[in-house]
């Protein structure tokens, strides 16, 4: 019976990239995805003609799933984009996708986002089933992450902060 509920809910439940806190903003338009490649462990991707690591990509997701349980590798798709879909960030810390952040989740990391440096995602999810990252996978594991549990903050979970935790460097 809990099962039938369970099943009835998510069936009800609209799966849109607001579901995973990652709002569209007006004129975006969605990244292109082609998976034609595909990790030894199965992971189908995207590179975009980016030096992407299916090494790495193996090791983020198997991280992921050590902290969250197993994970369905055929139920997503990694989409690595090329510039000018990333750029290094306005300080050059970091790469940063061209789709835009809410400015409050900057601010709280003690940044101010303007007209100039607009708050960008360093990594998201894209409806119904793409993770979308910058070439350095610095935060793959955080949509990752959000794409399996359907947490819109795991950072605030204390059991998925470690999930989330970057293992890669930022640039």
């Amino acid at each position: 019976m809990r099962l039938a509920v369970l099943l009835l809910a998510l069936a009800c439940t609209p799966v849109t990239t607001e579901r995973w806190g990652y709002p569209n903003f007006p004129g975006e338009a969605p990244y292109d995805v082609r998976a034609a490649s595909a990790t030894p462990a199965g992971v189908r991707y995207d590179p975009t003609g980016q030096a992407v690591s299916p090494a790495v990509l193996d090791r983020l997701t198997a991280e992921v799933e050590a902290c969250t349980g197993k994970i369905d590798r055929s139920s997503f798709v990694v989409k690595i984009p090329a510039p000018p879909d990333w750029a290094p960030s306005c300080d050059g810390s970091q790469q940063v996708l061209r789709s835009r952040a809410p400015d409050d989740g900057c601010r709280a990391k003690g940044l101010t986002p303007d007209a100039a440096c607009p708050c960008r995602w360093r990594a998201r999810i894209q409806w119904p089933n793409v993770i979308v990252a910058t070439p350095s996978l610095y935060l793959y594991k955080d949509a990752l992450t959000r794409f399996v549990t359907g947490s819109r903050d795991p950072w605030s979970d204390p059991k998925l902060a470690p999930c989330v935790a970057p293992t890669t460097p930022p640039l």
